[in-house]
Order: structure tokens, then C-alpha cells, then sequence
């Protein structure tokens, strides 16, 4: 591959490629405007296939710099994959699963795939079947399971989905895969995908003892598999590999990886792997490598599985032993030594019970002093308000937990598969799930980046930058720990870094970039053989460093928004500030708007705006360039923006915001328009009758800040939309009920004690307002209108007439209403 490429994300949710040849610099190619980069392969010797979180396809020609096709869908998929020959490609969803397949020349989809049902050589059919499809059919989709059992197996006792289940299968199944292994397309055409399903059939316990709230904890059966695919005859098949006990879904241990050819696949071990002279499978071997003897060590270890026809288990490779000194924390936690040797003390109290089970000596243990000490330090614990379990959270800590898993190697040598569930006690099913937990965790940090060198041959690096090349064939190469060019320990990459890539270098033996920084690494060509003698770890050092400082990956960041934002929809180029280009500058994209706002709108979040000599004027800016020099065309060119937003959204109503994730699109918009109008445009009464009460509180603040006349805030328009917007912010439960407290309605309460007569008419704006906001209440959606008009006419002040007279009003419209509240005194 002639060219290195790695995604960058910008704030404003754009992104761009930046892509290398040989020792150029990066160059940065704008790809996607609306959203990040999902995923992205390179393939022939200078494409890319590039996918975004929304979904949206991009072909990219690395040699020119230039997006050659695009692709846009409505549905999100997670990764892709593509063929060998180059002729098509996947897109694939992997929970629920969905399969897109796209043919590269044409750049169209040819096929899709969301559901397998069941043939009778064992094979599956992929059909795809939309939700009014299979409710036709009787099985909707929620009906359908994952596995090979029942829908009951998959979900919980109270899961809402076991409502739609049919007693007779259909023999459809849904599709889960794993994001952990790409796709792997082989040479006669078909596809490999790691594919996962869980069951809530495994062992369950009492996890809090407290009688007033009592918990149950329950392990999960989970299966890792291969599902191969047939685009051609549109058949599948699915391998299970193994099949388990964890604590949550998804898979915690899963297929990590498939070779090139598609023919092997790579399965962290879901055991330990005991690394003792004495038993026949590693005899002359590990003790070679490890340079040990003990019959103590144990080891991480990788399945190597042919899968090129019925799954077969080929050997298990130990990558590194497991000590305390060679673990890596899994999380942020830090105890110090004391809080350490508590958590051993506990740890050991549990463990008597855990020996006990092993050993089938629970009736004994029950009535000993072991389990009567066990009680007594958990006891007054458990039914503390706030138990942190320690035990169970710091089993995790690299001493703790090599010690902890040593012990368990000497009561059997399969201790997670063989630990005796339905025997033990709560405590202890709870503190061995979270070893389980603790082990997955451990295993995914040991080897965290794998590289593919040929079919047979990988590089495995661990978060901490130890590494070395295994062979399928069981062969080693030596241990190596990376350092910094100017020989400092290597910083490990913490387990919240998602952007860890090991792609193969140009200028050097492979490549490593972590966020925006990367290294060129040269790894040294050690023998490869069963037989190698006894190494210690050696240091191998990054030749080159491309460290990039917070303030530059500021600067990269801000350069990757301007990029994108240049080929977004709605990016409006004006002549000036003044308002005749402002006005052309709306009316361009309005039209935009109304055509284009899935691809406006980023993440739900608000980006496009006029652009001045490269500078943005934001909506707040056009706004206040318009009111300061008021004209019918800006307030028409103001309704028409708004107005072509409400209809882009109306089918299917979107709350979208500000960069400040505060200010609600077109806010601003409605405010200027108040501010410009004698009368409001019924877009702005339309736009906040669709308000999201519970996430804007910008609107409350606007108000109170808006330099209007009392006259023009006591206009009937102006009082109608404050009465609605109190409403609202009522029904929330976020407000007292006093809505004279509210807006600039205290102005209302005033004229009120003037003009009693005024009741009526406002009792009437109260009420239409809360009967037409009915449909979006909130806690108030089970008392209904007459309970929002009986809280607020209590809420009114009884000691001043005009107000009196209003609850009043009020509450015989709450009454007749059928509120059986008694009428306000």
C-alpha cells in the first residue's frame, strides 16, 4: 500500500482524511460535512472507501486528492469491508445487524440483508423485511430472536419485547455481529463476519440483601462465532465457536481479528493457560520461552481457529504471563497500599468459600468459623445506604487480580468454565463475575492492537507498547517493549482511547497513531521458532515521533471545521454586510433548507451561516444586522428561513441546537422577528408551539433580556405566545405553577388590578393555550387540562381581585372539565 491514511474529526462535526505518500507531509481532504468518519479501507493502490456516522458512502481517489463518488443513505452502518477483485463491498450495522452491498463500479446498493431465516440443510436464507412486511406476516420485529433458542431465552423475565413473541417460530433470526474483527472478504467471493448472540439463561443471586430494596444479578450465556456469507446464492451460514458465562452483553472476549485470506480467525482464550513443565501440551515449549519453571506460571493466550470449512480449534498460543508487574490497570482507579491490603483480606474471606465449592465442601464450610468471619466483615457493610463492595471493584488491580487468578489456577485448570454457579453464595457468584469481568478486560489490554504481517504471521502490541510477531503455527518471536526515540518509558494509551490504529509503514516496519499523535516503528526481525531460548523482554525504540501539542491539535481541529464546513450544504457565500446581501444571502438558504437539512444539520446541532470573506456571520449576527436597519424584505426574508425549517421538519420534528447545545435553532430568528413586527408571523407561534420545554431554558433568559415596550409586550400576540411558553415551561414540572411569576407576564398581572374586566379574556387565552399544548404535557399528561388549570389557579394571588377572579374562571373550567378539586376562596 503506497499511501497511510487516518480519519480526523472536527468540533463542528465534519471530518476530513489526511493521507500520506512515502515522506510527504499529511495533505487534508474534506470528506464528509455532516458527520464523522465512521470507518474507512484502502484498497487497489490508491483508493479509499470512506464511510460517515450518518451513513453516507465516499470514493475517494487518494492519488488526486478527490471524492470521486458519493453514496448517501439513510440508514447507519458501523464498518466496512471489500472484495479482493474490488468489485463491490459491505457496509455493515452490527447490532441489529444489517448487511448493505454496494457494487464499486456503478457506486449503487445491489443488495441488502437485515434478517436470515432458517433452511433446512442448516443454512440461512438473508432476506431483508421492513417492520409493516413482517407485521403483515404476524412477526413483528421485536418478536424475532438472535439465537437458536426462544425469544424468552434472549431477554429478560420482564423484558417489554416477550409481549410480541409468537408460541410458533417463524424461523426467522436477527443478526448481531461484533465491531471487534473487520470483515473479511475471501477469494471465491464470500464473506466472513464475527457474529455474537447472548441468552439470559445463566446463574442468577441475590446481589443487595437489603430487605426494602432487594437486587438480582444474573450471568449471561454468550456465543462467539463466524457467520459466512454467500452474496451470490444469498445464503448464510453460522459457526458458534464457544459459548460462555459473562456479566453483560455484548461479547466481552470476541473473535479479535481474521486473517487476510479470511481462512483463520483469532479468539482471545477465555482461560488462563498454565504454563507448567510437567503437562504435556506445553512440555519443552513455554519454558523456553517464558524462561521459567515454576509450575505457578500462568499466562494470557490467543485461539488460532481454521475456519476455511467446520470451525476447528487449531491451538491455544500463550502471548504473557500473567504478574502482577506485567498487568496494566483497566480503569482510572488508584488505591494505595493500605486500601490494597484490605481488598486482599476480603478477597481472601470470600475466597473460602470459593476453595469450599471447588473442593465440595460447602456443608462444611456453612458451618464454620470461615463463613461466620466472612458475615461478620460484610454483614454491617451490605446494609450500609452506600456499599462500594471493595472487594469486588479491586479485584481489577494488577497484583490483586494475578494473585487472585493464581489461586484459582491451583483448585482447576479451567477455573472461569468449571467455577460451580448453582453451589455457591451470593457474595461469591458476585465477586467471580467481576473477576470474569476483570479477565476480559485484561486480556483486551494485553494485546489491544493486532497487525497482520502475511496470512500466517500477526504483531500483537499491548496498550503498555510490549509486542511480538506470533505465527498460526504456534512459532514465537521475542518480546520486545517499545520506548520513546529519546529512550523515555512508553505512556500506555488509556482504555477510553478508541482511536488506536497499526497500520503498515512507508517509511518504517509499521506504524502506531493513537488520537493525533503517531510513531514509525521498525520491529526487529526476530527467529520465529518453538524452540527459541530463553529471552528476557528487549527495548526497541520509535525511530520517529509525530507528537502534536494540545494547542496544535486546537489549531488542526479549527482547520478541519473550516474544511468541512466549505463543501456542507448551507454554506452561503455574501458580498457584504450590509442588508441587501444579507437578505439574498437568507433567501439562498432558505432554499437550502428546504432541500438539504439532513445534510445542514450535524449531530443536532445547528452549523450553516453566511459567509463573509471566508467568516462566518452567524445567525445571531444577520439577526442583529437586520433589526438594526428593520424592512420588509428582512422580515420576509427572516419568516421565509424560518418557515422553510418548519416545513423541512415537519413530518419528522427535530429539536436541533446551537454549538452551544443552548440556544435552539432559529431562536434568535423568532426574537428578531418580535422585535421587527407589530404583528407575529404565525411561523413563530408555529415554531415554539413544537418547543423543547425541558431543554430550553435559553428562551426564559431571552425574554427577560429583549428591550421591547411595555406596550409591545402587552400587544395580544405578544401576551398569547408568553401564556403558551409558561405553559409549557409549567407542564414540565420545572416551574411553579404562578404563571404571572413567568416571561414579562408580571406586566399582565399589573393591567389586571387595573382593568378587571380583562378577566375573561385572559381566562380564555389560559385556557385555549393549555387545551392546544396538551398533546406535549409531561407530568401533567395524566391530570390533563383541567389539572394544569386547577394548579395554576391556585397558584393565583386570592388577595387581589382582579386575580381572584381569574382562579375563579379557572377552576370552573377545570371543574367542568371534570377536576374534582373544590373552587378557589
Amino acid at each position: 500500500m503506497q499511501y497511510l491514511v487516518r480519519s480526523i474529526n472536527g468540533d463542528a462535526g465534519g471530518s476530513v482524511l489526511a493521507v500520506r505518500k512515502g515522506a510527504d507531509d499529511e495533505q487534508l481532504l474534506a470528506i464528509f460535512a455532516d458527520a464523522s468518519c465512521q470507518d474507512f479501507v484502502l484498497f487497489g493502490d490508491h483508493y479509499c472507501l470512506a464511510l460517515s456516522y450518518k451513513g453516507e458512502l465516499a470514493l475517494v481517489d487518494l492519488a488526486t486528492l478527490q471524492v470521486e463518488k458519493r453514496l448517501k443513505q439513510s440508514r447507519r452502518y458501523d464498518r466496512l469491508a471489500v472484495s479482493g477483485d474490488h468489485s463491490r463491498a459491505i457496509a455493515y450495522h452490527c447490532n441489529p445487524g444489517l448487511v448493505q452491498v454496494i457494487d464499486l463500479a456503478s457506486f449503487q446498493t445491489t443488495a441488502r440483508y437485515n434478517l436470515v431465516q432458517k433452511r433446512d440443510d442448516d443454512k440461512f436464507d438473508l432476506l431483508e423485511k421492513d417492520h409493516e412486511t413482517l407485521k403483515a406476516e404476524g412477526t413483528p420485529w421485536d418478536s424475532i430472536p438472535t439465537s437458536d433458542g426462544s425469544l424468552s431465552e434472549e431477554t429478560r423475565d420482564d423484558s417489554p419485547f416477550l409481549r410480541y413473541a409468537s408460541d410458533v417460530p417463524s424461523g426467522l433470526r436477527q443478526m448481531r455481529f461484533s465491531r471487534s474483527a473487520r470483515a473479511v472478504f475471501r477469494a471465491d467471493g464470500s464473506v466472513v463476519l464475527p457474529f455474537e448472540f447472548f441468552k439470559y439463561t445463566g446463574p442468577s443471586w441475590i446481589s443487595d440483601p437489603r430487605p426494602k430494596k432487594p437486587s438480582i444479578e444474573k450471568m449471561i450465556e454468550v456465543s462467539d462465532g463466524v457467520a459466512v456469507f454467500d452474496l451470490d446464492r444469498q445464503t448464510a451460514r453460522f459457526d458458534v465457536l464457544r459459548t460462555r458465562l459473562q456479566g453483560m452483553p455484548p461479547s466481552s472476549l470476541p473473535v479479535r481479528s481474521f486473517s487476510p485470506d479470511g481462512m483463520t480467525a483469532i479468539v482471545p482464550a477465555f482461560e488462563p493457560v498454565r504454563l507448567s513443565p510437567k503437562a504435556p501440551e506445553t512440555s519443552g515449549l513455554f519454558q523456553k520461552v517464558f524462561g521459567r519453571k515454576s509450575a505457578g506460571d500462568y499466562a494470557m493466550a490467543l485461539e488460532i481457529w481454521d475456519i476455511g470449512g467446520q470451525p476447528t480449534l487449531q491451538r491455544t498460543i500463550p502471548y504473557r504471563v500473567i504478574a502482577g508487574e506485567n498487568l496494566l490497570r483497566t480503569d482510572t482507579q488508584r488505591f494505595n497500599e493500605a486500601e490494597l491490603a484490605q481488598g486482599e483480606r476480603e478477597i481472601d474471606l470470600i475466597f473460602k468459600g470459593i476453595e469450599a465449592a471447588y473442593l465440595d465442601r460447602l456443608d462444611d464450610w456453612r458451618s464454620s468459623s470461615a463463613r461466620r468471619a466472612e458475615d461478620q466483615h460484610f454483614e454491617p457493610l451490605e446494609q450500609a445506604p452506600a456499599y462500594n463492595n471493595p472487594a469486588y471493584n479491586r479485584v481489577a488491580q494488577p497484583s490483586l487480580f494475578a494473585a487472585t487468578v493464581k489461586r484459582l489456577m491451583s483448585l482447576d485448570p479451567q477455573p472461569f468454565s468449571s467455577f460451580p454457579w448453582e453451589k455457591c453464595e451470593p457474595r461469591q457468584c458476585k465477586f467471580f463475575k467481576s473477576l470474569i469481568g476483570s479477565w476480559s478486560r485484561h486480556c483486551e489490554h494485553g494485546t489491544d492492537a493486532l497487525l497482520w504481517l502475511t496470512n500466517e504471521h500477526f504483531l500483537t502490541l499491548s496498550r503498555g507498547g510490549r509486542g511480538r510477531i506470533i505465527s498460526t503455527g504456534g512459532d514465537l518471536g521475542s518480546v520486545y517493549q517499545l520506548s520513546h526515540p529519546d529512550g523515555s518509558e512508553w505512556k500506555y494509551w488509556s482504555g477510553y482511547d478508541m482511536t488506536v490504529d497499526l497500520q503498515p509503514g512507508l517509511n518504517a516496519g509499521f506504524e502506531l497513531r493513537v488520537h493525533g499523535d503517531h510513531w514509525e516503528i521498525d520491529w526487529p526481525k526476530s527467529n520465529l521458532s518453538p524452540m527459541e531460548p530463553a529471552q528476557s523482554v528487549q527495548p526497541v525504540k520509535a525511530l520517529r515521533v509525530h507528537k502534536k501539542d494540545l494547542k496544535e491539535n486546537e489549531r488542526l481541529r479549527k482547520k478541519v471545521d473550516r474544511m468541512t464546513a466549505k463543501i456542507r450544504r448551507g454554506y452561503v457565500k455574501v458580498s457584504g454586510r450590509d442588508t441587501n446581501n444579507i437578505v439574498s444571502g437568507l433567501e439562498d438558504l432558505s432554499r437550502a433548507v428546504r432541500a438539504h437539512l439532513p445534510e445542514i444539520v450535524v449531530d443536532h446541532r445547528w452549523a450553516p451561516a453566511l459567509y463573509y470573506r471566508g467568516k462566518p456571520i452567524i445567525e445571531d449576527e444577520f439577526c442583529d444586522i437586520l433589526v438594526a436597519d428593520p424592512s420588509e424584505v428582512g422580515i420576509r426574508a427572516l419568516d421565509n428561513l424560518l418557515t422553510a425549517f418548519l416545513d423541512a421538519t415537519e413530518e419528522d420534528p427535530q429539536n436541533v441546537w446551537h454549538p452551544d447545545d443552548q440556544k435552539p435553532t432559529m431562536g434568535p430568528v423568532t426574537m428578531a422577528l418580535m422585535k421587527m413586527t407589530s404583528r407575529l408571523p404565525s411561523s413563530v407561534m408555529r415554531f415554539y408551539a413544537g418547543r423543547d420545554m425541558n431543554h430550553d431554558m435559553w428562551t426564559y433568559q431571552a425574554f427577560e433580556e429583549m428591550g421591547l415596550s411595555d406596550e409591545r409586550l402587552l400587544s395580544a400576540d405578544l401576551v398569547t405566545l408568553q401564556i403558551r411558553l409558561a405553559i409549557q415551561d409549567i407542564c414540565t414540572g420545572n416551574m411553579n405553577p404562578n404563571i404571572f411569576a413567568l416571561y414579562r407576564l408580571p406586566l399582565v398581572s399589573d393591567v389586571l388590578q387595573r382593568n378587571s374586566q380583562l378577566v375573561p379574556e385572559i381566562s380564555k387565552v389560559i385556557v385555549d393555550q393549555t387545551e392546544a399544548q396538551a398533546p406535549h404535557f409531561t407530568w401533567a399528561s395524566s391530570e390533563g387540562v383541567a389539572g394544569v388549570l386547577a394548579a395554576i389557579s391556585d397558584e393565583l394571588n386570592k388577595g387581589q381581585a382582579a386575580e381572584k377572579g381569574l382562579a375563579v374562571a379557572l377552576m370552573d373550567e377545570a371543574k367542568s372539565r371534570g377536576h374534582l378539586a373544590s373552587p378557589a376562596t
